[in-house]
């Protein structure tokens, strides 16, 4: 997403060594190109639609993604869930970037949780905001139509018993029931101002879903893709928002306890992302529906962190 001149013109300015820019360019777009012709080679015309509207989002989730497994991969070989020796293959490229961490780490950690917070608001707003012009604006529902299309012929006995169990998980009963009992967990653990905290955020975001829903008034997917009943307008979807809404705001909470339970935090978020892809599978939201869904969590659970922080700290 960034133009690649920034980083020509960087390299010369930084005299950074020949060898290092040709391989590290090697890599970044060549990673670009092959994403770029595995799209068109999948998706055909569909691809040229895609690429010009969504392949920076494309890039920034893939690198996201990325970071993700690489962060996972080293909270499970800390705990040694994961023992694997790979010191032998070290090279000089780990071990400078192992002395530039070092170096930085010190950066006061506040600073970069505060900052990121922001950038991924930013960035999840005009996730939301792309989405909503191309529904409502320019009307296009071909990648809509394209994934929908892409989910009928896979659909089996099995996945349609899984994600039928999945998506009560986002059901209200179900998210009112682990909600108490969340509430009730941190107040006898003495936490009784996260608690108010956590379940006024419950309480908002649902509101909000619904005020959402009511402005944009889209309707759902016609009934002969629907493997289960479902009421209201579909855009962004519940399911998808509150879920992560509810996932991101627990995790935070075990973040403040210092509790290193780093698989629980990840069973938790990825649970979160299912519940909203079973609602595109099962026909009743369209796949823009689930994704502004998790956009519009992520932006206000990073507002509320960042407003519950400041008035901590006040």
């Amino acid at each position: 997403p960034i133009p690649y001149k920034i980083f020509t013109i960087a390299a010369g300015v930084f005299n950074i060594n020949i060898f290092t820019f040709i391989f590290a360019s090697f890599i970044g777009r060549g990673m670009r190109f092959l994403l770029e012709g595995l799209m068109i080679f999948y998706l055909g015309d569909s691809a040229k639609y895609i690429i010009s509207n969504y392949f920076e989002y494309i890039t920034i989730g893939v690198a996201l993604f990325i970071i993700i497994i690489y962060v996972l991969y080293r909270n499970l070989k800390k705990q040694n869930i994961i023992k694997m020796n790979f010191a032998k293959y070290r090279i000089n490229l780990v071990n400078k970037f192992t002395k530039f961490h070092n170096k930085y780490r010190i950066v006061d950690q506040t600073a970069f949780y505060v900052y990121t917070t922001i950038v991924l608001s930013i960035f999840a707003l005009f996730v939301f905001m792309e989405l909503t012009e191309d529904n409502f604006i320019h009307q296009n529902y071909s990648f809509d139509f394209y994934v929908l299309n892409q989910i009928l012929p896979i659909r089996n006995e099995y996945l349609n018993s899984f994600f039928k169990a999945v998506t009560t998980l986002g059901n209200f009963e179900s998210i009112f029931t682990v909600s108490i009992v969340a509430i009730v967990y941190m107040v006898n653990n003495n936490h009784k101002r996260f608690a108010k905290f956590f379940a006024m955020n419950i309480t908002l975001v649902w509101v909000f879903n619904e005020v959402l829903k009511a402005i944009f008034k889209r309707p759902r997917p016609d009934v002969i893709y629907r493997l289960v009943e479902a009421k209201g307008y579909s855009y962004p979807s519940g399911h998808a928002m509150i879920s992560l809404a509810f996932a991101l705001v627990f995790v935070y909470y075990l973040h403040e306890l210092n509790k290193n339970k780093n698989i629980f935090t990840w069973f938790t978020i990825i649970l979160a992302l299912i519940i909203g892809i079973s609602r595109v599978y099962l026909g009743v939201h369209y796949i823009t529906d689930v994704l502004s869904g998790w956009a519009v969590a992520i932006i206000y659970f990073t507002t509320s962190i960042l407003i519950y922080k400041n008035i901590k700290t006040s």
